[in-house]
């Protein structure tokens, strides 16, 4: 693998909220701040790495290009990112709530302060049963800087940890490998910025049942300022503007992507629940809840009668018992014009490498199951279907002398080509044993079940549970044995 060395990383954070509520306004604001400091000794393809164009070239000894890193990779750095919130959920009505917001964020290594992200939500439910609920957002969001990539550049400068870069090499002894040899060299660009994104979305929930939910989703994100590789030092009619180098790659703020997706999901709930009588209309909302009164305290349950009480005196075997079904469905595109921090264009041109982004895949199919038939057995599966993932096209030749082989034949789009369809299947199975003197978790109490109109009411006796627990799981990936 040709990689030694490790990383040591002691990271912090701190994370401090503050809410308000008076009247209509529920005020929120924080701040969060996060630090880390490395200490890395990694290096990669320190034996070296021979690049041949053919298989003819390999036969006949000839490669192209022979890289190798030397040097000293020890390193030591800092960073530290911060991000201030404030927003406020209004509720201008019973059934209509709006929430304005603003974050501003910054982090060192980029002298970029000017994040600040406005954004705003509002959330409707046009019927009085409550069980249609609609919701809408807008806002700019910014993604921090990797540290990895900021490792890069330091460790990876041309004259701490030197990137060898030898243009047709002697094989299969390279010969001697010095310092004095043309080396890459990695490096931030003048104007780094965060990356932005500018997303609309929306969405709309229906419960059809006490047991059954839809859901429909839609966003748009516009990215800008991602980043992007440029060679600062590539050759000129065969000749490097800087001898002393071979390439310079420095990363940008200068690429672009933009996303859209629809999304449908489902859940059917067949686990037992508490009776349904016709009543009056104390709760407006989504899924059947139910509620815990215990003095002034209120507990959402979810719906679900029983808990650790009911638990303990339960059948070995009851086939609706955790009994739960989800899935959905994703319709997306993704396009962008950049593969990475230190990948630099093959034409030369982002305007021209406009294309799928490398995670871009149209269609995605998924569903799940869980039980909890057996008692203190817990049971699930999911499956997960999508299509073919973009793959780039490239000649395998260094077409225009740069010794980076990302060259593609005349006329082929960045990513244009498609591998296969992919599947993925996951099984988990978990046992949990209570043992030790019982305590009293809950005491006697009324439960309240409402869904949209309908509501009743049951008292519940005081739950107990045990004081130690164990749990023993097993988990398998690719059930179905799939091949792709």
């Amino acid at each position: 693998a040709q990689r030694k060395g490790g990383t040591r990383q002691f990271a912090s954070t701190f994370n401090s909220d503050l809410d308000y509520v008076r009247g209509m306004h529920s005020w929120r604001t924080g701040i969060q701040v996060d630090y880390s400091r490395y200490r890395s000794d990694v290096v990669s393809n320190y034996l070296g790495t021979y690049t041949f164009e053919s298989r003819e070239a390999y036969l006949a000894g000839t490669p192209r290009s022979f890289t190798q890193r030397i040097g000293d990779p020890n390193i030591q750095y800092w960073h530290m990112q911060v991000g201030l919130y404030l927003q406020d959920d209004i509720r201008v009505r019973k059934n209509l709530s709006i929430s304005p917001g603003v974050r501003v964020e910054a982090q060192t290594h980029l002298k970029d302060y000017s994040n600040i992200g406005p954004r705003f939500g509002a959330t409707w439910s046009p019927f009085k049963s409550g069980k249609t609920s609609v919701r809408g957002s807008w806002g700019i969001f910014y993604d921090w800087l990797p540290a990895g990539t900021y490792l890069q550049t330091i460790q990876n400068d041309g004259f701490r940890l030197r990137e060898v870069n030898i243009f047709n090499p002697t094989f299969p002894d390279a010969g001697p490998v010095s310092g004095g040899s043309p080396v890459n060299r990695y490096q931030f660009g003048n104007d780094m910025k965060m990356v932005r994104n500018n997303r609309l979305s929306a969405s709309i929930n229906q419960t059809l049942t006490r047991r059954m939910n839809i859901s429909a989703s839609v966003s748009d994100t516009r990215g800008a300022n991602l980043l992007v590789g440029s060679n600062l030092n590539a050759p000129l009619a065969g000749v490097r503007p800087d001898p002393f180098f071979a390439n310079v790659i420095a990363t940008n703020s200068d690429g672009r992507a933009h996303t859209r997706w629809v999304a449908r999901n489902y859940s059917i709930n067949l686990a037992p629940m508490a009776s349904a009588s016709s009543g009056p209309a104390g709760i407006a909302g989504g899924a059947p809840v139910a509620i815990r009164m215990e003095g002034p305290a209120v507990m959402i349950m979810n719906g679900v009668v029983g808990g650790p009480a009911a638990a303990a005196g339960a059948k070995l075997f009851q086939w609706r018992r955790g009994l739960f079904v989800s899935g959905n469905y994703y319709l997306g595109k993704s396009v962008n014009n950049t593969d990475g921090a230190f990948s630099v264009p093959a034409t030369g041109n982002l305007a021209q490498e406009w294309g799928p982004a490398l995670f871009d895949t149209r269609h995605r199919i998924g569903a799940s199951l869980s039980s909890g038939a057996f008692k203190n057995i817990n049971l699930s599966l999911s499956a997960n279907w999508s299509s073919a993932p973009p793959i780039n096209i490239r000649t395998g030749t260094d077409d225009n002398g740069d010794l980076i082989f990302n060259d593609r034949p005349a006329g082929v789009g960045r990513n244009s080509a498609r591998t296969a369809s992919q599947w993925s299947s996951y099984a988990g199975v978990s046992y949990s044993l209570a043992f030790g003197k019982r305590r009293v978790a809950l005491p006697p109490g009324v439960m309240i079940t409402a869904s949209g109109t309908a509501m009743s009411a049951s008292t519940t006796p005081a739950s107990s549970q045990p004081r130690y627990r164990m749990g023993i799981s097993c988990f398998i990936d690719n059930v179905f044995n799939t091949s792709s």
